[in-house]
């Protein structure tokens, strides 16, 4: 594909493999209508971050905007051992140890470490 976004094929086209009728070993353009070929999308950084990190009672997502949210805490051994909707989730009765976080807002998910204390 060009910058231009118009896609380039080349090949001996022996058997139709460019959708051409003839035999062109050059470079051909390829129309494609109103097909979109490529886009760019701006890709803004997220700056969640678990608070306190390690923790001990509870933890809090920092930087989520007011976004519905849903989040997944699993132990070391994968097992699911919290779900919240809310951005504070009560450590209270989890052993000390690493844990994942899983935090989905909008389209977007993410996976976090946390220190149980």
């Amino acid at each position: 594909m060009a910058a231009s976004g118009k896609l380039w094929a080349w090949g001996l086209n022996d058997q139709g493999q460019l959708a051409q009728s003839n035999l062109n070993p050059l470079p051909i353009y390829i129309p494609m209508g109103s097909a979109t070929l490529a886009a760019t999308v701006a890709i803004l950084p997220i700056s969640w971050q678990l608070v306190p990190n390690p923790a001990h009672e509870q933890v809090t997502l920092a930087g989520l905007s007011a976004v519905a949210m849903t989040g997944q805490l699993y132990d070391n051994q994968g097992r699911l051992v919290r779900t919240t909707t809310s951005p504070t989730v009560g450590l209270l009765g989890l052993a000390p140890g690493l844990y994942l976080f899983r935090v989905t807002a909008g389209f977007t998910t993410r996976v976090m470490r946390l220190l149980v204390e």
